[in-house]
């Protein structure tokens, strides 16, 4: 059953994110039927999972408040900010009580009775501010519908129950059900385990066909489902009612229109007819998306990196051969390796709007909290990257979140007499650029004090008066540890924790973060992010008696220039007619080997700025898979991992941003170096 839990616990945390969205939306219009219905159907969706699966809290808590938007739904109820705070608390509260089912937690148990007592004040009519004392809305009218529910003999076997389905068919409304035993077996053959019964069920009800499918949601692919409607308006008339349930058999849909419609004079019309019919096992049968573990597809991209290694120790081995038909085999295999990774790349990947939920609930919250008027606004969150990257670069986006709605945006007289709109707006923009993932976080409130934050790093003693920084520079000092500017604590930001966890998430995977600002317009947090971290396209590089890789996104030009010209591990060259710093690796890595002749400068971006570090010699292209380099070498930050080339032997991978940090700093002495100084 831990399998199903799994599932189930999977399945939900998707309908209360789901949940959250709606609300979230619904908060804009509280008059928006849409909205309700879509709640409704969410909620009941939940709690006739959570039944089928054993977590009864769950589907308990889940029952009350459906009866709410049961309410909102018939216009019995007029939705308000209190049933809206309420239901959020509730999605909140749903969330743990799936962790913990049996609610071991007392806090979590106490929360459960004071919500209930909340809820239960709405559905016994205690709260009578919210009913409607005109307008009401008429009642939904009832339509019959003919189902058919026909479970495949191994539906038992993955914890579903048919009669749970069709007791939650008769809350609905009024139902007869039609079992069929005729596919019972002797008992010498029968299997307890297996499923042999099928049922016809005629429901009169006022739900829709959306609402009557998602009671089935969960077994689509375990058993065989038609839904039909009958007639529209209709009721079962009492006395056809007892004699469809007198039948000890199922009698199919032209018998359930028969008993319905009576005896009919010979030419005429039959009362009801078939208006409208569904199969859910036709319509879903064109399946265009699965479910699967990330734990599967983790083993999947470890398998194809297993690939990748050996079809590269495959090619350096037909290298040597000089048979041309076997040299095409490789070659295609090479190219078709290339294709599955990339499949396997964008199966892996998913868009940043996963997130934006979260933070859209964080800015509702806070602001609040806050007494600040703040919208958040989304552009491009569709950007897709790599799950392992989006699990990781949640809790850095949130701590600048944080940042923007405490320390960015004003409050709103302060925003009125400087002549702003009342309402704050933080945004979030996302795209690709080549082989990245550029992710911009921006406000529009008072902007980063220079002047202050060179004061505070002095008072702090993480530079001295006489230091002269650049204005990227400062903004670096955010970054450090234990620094900040608030002048008094809070439990949202401003404990001198936060900025640097920041740099060192993003720093971890492989990415960087570069801070603009304006005072009094508003600041950017501009993150750059690889698409994923686990196999790259790199440069293959030769320095001394050892080779290297250099991530391919990184290089922009390679120049070939005479050794005699590199002296130091620092120094200008002119290439292109333009002066660039050019750092020599050789030199830095301390290489023993006799330098080539000629020498190779690749050209690349640093912090906004043309950079060149200087090598041996350029092998070529080659696909990496990265691989850990282990907590003996956790200090070597200049290098992201390594990777097993075709011969066997091991390839150290330069972490390019990391790297040129370190030069730069070693270059200089921890001294201002123009824009490229890194403090």
């Amino acid at each position: 059953m831990d399998n199903l839990q799994q599932i189930f616990v999977q399945e939900a945390t998707e309908l209360l994110s789901e949940l959250e969205e709606v609300l979230l939306t619904f908060e804009n219009d509280l008059t928006d039927a849409e909205s309700i219905e879509r709640i409704f159907r969410v909620m009941h969706t939940l709690k006739g999972s959570s039944a089928m699966f054993g977590y009864e809290k769950v589907n308990d808590f889940t029952h009350e408040l459906e009866y709410i938007y049961d309410a909102l739904r018939e216009g019995t109820l007029v939705a308000t900010e209190e049933i809206l705070e309420l239901t959020l608390e509730s999605v909140d509260h749903l969330k743990m009580l799936i962790e913990d089912p049996e609610s071991s937690d007392q806090s979590l148990l106490s929360s459960q009775v004071s919500l209930l007592e909340k809820i239960k004040q709405y559905n016994t009519g205690q709260v009578v501010a919210n009913v409607p004392e005109v307008g009401k809305a008429a009642p939904t009218s009832s339509s019959l519908y003919f189902i058919a529910f026909n479970p495949f003999k191994d539906i038992l076997k993955n914890g579903s129950n048919p009669l749970y389905l069709l007791e939650d068919l008769l809350a609905l409304g009024q139902a007869i059900v039609l079992p069929s035993f005729k596919n019972i077996p002797d008992l010498e053959t029968l299997v307890v385990t297996d499923c042999y019964t099928s049922f016809e069920v005629v429901l009169e009800t006022t739900s829709s066909l959306q609402e009557i499918e998602d009671v089935f949601l969960f077994v689509e692919d375990a058993a065989e489902i038609k839904i039909e409607l009958i007639a529209e308006d209709q009721t079962l008339e009492d006395g056809v009612a007892d004699e469809i349930q007198s039948m000890s058999r199922p009698l199919g849909l032209k018998g359930i229109l028969d008993m319905i419609n009576g005896d009919k004079a010979e030419g005429t019309e039959p009362k009801h007819q078939v208006q409208k019919s569904t199969s859910v096992s036709e319509t879903k049968n064109s399946i265009n998306s699965i479910r699967v573990s990330s734990d599967k597809l983790d083993t999947l991209m470890n398998q194809i990196s297993e690939l990748i290694t050996t079809q590269a120790r495959l090619s350096m081995m037909v290298n040597g051969l000089e048979v041309a038909e076997l040299g095409a085999i490789t070659e295609n295999m090479s190219k078709i390796s290339r294709k599955l990774r990339d499949n396997a790349f964008s199966i892996c990947l998913i868009p940043i709007d996963t997130l934006v939920i979260r933070f859209q609930r964080l800015v509702r919250d806070l602001s609040k909290e806050l007494d600040k008027n703040i919208e958040l606004v989304t552009e491009g969150t569709d950007t897709e990257l790599d799950k392992s990257i989006i699990e990781k670069l949640s809790d850095p986006l949130l701590h600048l979140m944080r940042n923007c709605i405490d320390h960015g945006i004003e409050h709103k007289d302060v925003r009125t007499r400087q002549g702003k709109e009342e309402k704050g707006t933080i945004r979030i923009e996302a795209y690709n650029s080549g082989t990245n993932v550029i992710i911009k976080l921006s406000d529009d409130g008072a902007g980063i004090d220079l002047d202050k934050v060179r004061q505070r790093a002095i008072d702090k003693q993480i530079i001295t008066e006489d230091v002269e920084l650049t204005e990227q520079e400062i903004y670096q000092l955010l970054f450090k540890p234990g620094f900040s500017t608030a002048v008094e604590l809070s439990d949202i930001s401003g404990r001198g924790v936060g900025m640097d966890v920041v740099k060192r998430g993003i720093e971890d995977l492989q990415g960087d973060i570069f801070i603009a600002s304006e005072k009094g317009k508003g600041t950017s947090f501009t993150i750059r992010l690889p698409l994923t971290l686990s196999i790259i396209d790199g440069l293959l590089v030769e320095i001394g008696e050892n080779t290297y890789v250099i991530p391919l996104h990184m290089v922009d030009k390679c120049y070939e220039v005479p050794a005699t010209l590199l002296t130091d591990v620092h120094q200008h060259l002119v290439l292109d007619g333009k002066r660039m710093s050019v750092f020599h690796l050789r030199e830095a890595l301390q290489c023993s080997k006799p330098s080539p002749k000629m020498n190779q400068i690749i050209k690349m971006k640093f912090m906004e700025e043309e950079v060149g570090i200087s090598i041996d010699t350029i092998i070529g292209e080659h696909q990496v898979v990265l691989k850990p380099l282990g907590h003996m070498y956790r200090d070597q930050e200049q290098f992201s991992g390594a990777t097993i080339l075709g011969d066997g032997t091991v390839a150290l991978v330069f972490d390019i941003n990391k790297l040129l940090k370190k030069l730069i700093n070693e270059s200089s002495n921890n001294v201002s170096y123009g824009k490229l100084s890194y403090q």
